[in-house]
């Protein structure tokens, strides 16, 4: 088998375009392209959040911030969205986003042993996965109740907020979470050992 195996037919260069995150987007859109060259020729290579997720992440904040300080019924929703939400995603930013900033590499075939702790971060993701669909599904509750309050105060960013929110769980279930659980198997098979 080549250097980019299959992985349930799926290989890791399809699985970086389908986010994305190829090599020729990563140039584009990547604030730290330079940064990462640097890296790559120094052998190090950073497990870190790709900065497209961080930076959705962070916009996803601010606009529940704006919502909270809206006050009234909406404000009030909004924190409890924020309550649900917050520890999830400090939890996804240790555990579930780093594993994928590894794709660009993974996909022109460089596996190399400074990866390796991906493995054990692809491995927490596969063995909680189930608690991250269970906080999806807390999350989208609180959603329910922000959107019932934008639209009853007329306040259309919290109804947008809300379907944008859920949209981004859904990627999150469909692609991110597998894949990361992906890169981990694919890691462990290049590089070998527990």
């Amino acid at each position: 088998m080549t250097k980019s195996r299959v992985l349930g037919g799926v290989s890791v260069a399809a699985l970086a375009l389908v986010l994305g995150l190829g090599a020729e987007a990563q140039d584009v859109r990547e604030p730290h392209a330079q940064d990462r060259q640097q890296a790559r020729e120094d052998g190090n290579v950073s497990i870190k959040v790709p900065p497209l997720m961080a930076e959705e992440h962070e916009e996803l904040h601010a606009k529940l911030a704006a919502l909270v300080g809206a006050g009234g019924e909406t404000g009030a929703a909004a924190h409890k969205v924020e309550e649900a939400l917050a520890p999830h995603f400090e939890e996804e930013n240790r555990y579930a986003l780093p594993p994928l900033g590894l794709l660009s590499e993974l996909a022109r075939g460089r596996a190399t042993e400074d990866m390796r702790p991906a493995i054990e971060l692809s491995r927490h993701v596969a063995q909680n996965l189930d608690r991250y669909i269970d906080e999806h599904r807390e999350i989208a509750a609180a959603l329910n109740g922000l959107e019932a309050a934008g639209k009853a105060e007329g306040n259309s960013d919290a109804v947008e907020f809300a379907a944008e929110l859920r949209r981004h769980a859904r990627q999150e279930e469909e692609l991110f979470y597998p894949t990361a659980i992906l890169i981990g198997r694919y890691l462990e098979r290049e590089l070998g050992g527990p």
